[in-house]
């Protein structure tokens, strides 16, 4: 499967209406700003995510690094080319200072480790 995954005929993108969840926006303030988007479509966004989860990922072994906790053993989808987000950047920051190395940090970021020692150079954190 190429591109991202709409929601029915709206244009919207499932990860988009994840993110809104993730900054703990209430339905009411999604379809607000989303405009066609039901309380269902929100709802089927979220279990299409649980339901990847569930089918791709398969993880059983915790990593515990600074104040955090992360799943990480065995993750069975493979890093794509996504753009790199102020968070991503300060998690992966945050992940290397308190001793994870690249190829935790790549599993956890869901990145190549190619691409976390990329950033990790150009952050000046390796040589």
């Amino acid at each position: 499967m190429t591109g991202k995954l709409k929601i029915r005929d709206t244009g919207y993108s499932v990860t988009h209406v994840l993110e809104l969840i993730s900054k703990g926006r209430s339905y009411q303030q999604i379809r607000k700003q989303m405009p066609g988007i039901t309380q269902q479509d929100i709802r089927e966004a979220a279990r299409a995510a649980h339901d990847f989860i569930i089918r791709h990922l398969v993880i059983d072994t915790m990593l515990n690094i600074g104040d955090k906790t992360y799943a990480v053993s065995k993750i069975s989808v493979r890093p794509n080319r996504r753009e790199w987000s102020t968070d991503d950047k300060r998690e992966m920051i945050s992940l290397f200072t308190n001793g994870a190395d690249p190829a935790e940090i790549a599993r956890i970021l869901m990145r190549s480790e190619e691409e976390i020692n990329d950033r990790l150079r150009q952050n000046g954190l390796i040589g």
